[in-house]
């Protein structure tokens, strides 16, 4: 191998931005479905990676009494 790796890109919920995978440094991932990241830089941006809409809870957690 040569040692150089290619560059990894994560395209945003809206599919129209580009977000480069070495800049994130965290994941979220809330209660609607929503998955966000948080990019390496002073301000702490995050950008929507994908659009929750999840009808019955978190993907992996029961509903059911």
């Amino acid at each position: 191998m040569s040692g150089m790796a290619a560059d990894v890109w994560i395209a945003a919920n809206d599919g129209r931005d580009l977000v480069r995978a070495d800049a994130i440094v965290l994941f979220r991932f809330d209660d609607t479905g929503r998955l966000t990241a948080q990019l390496r830089d002073e301000a702490r941006v995050t950008v929507t990676l994908l659009e929750g809409r999840l009808p019955v809870g978190r993907p992996g957690t029961s509903t059911v009494s």
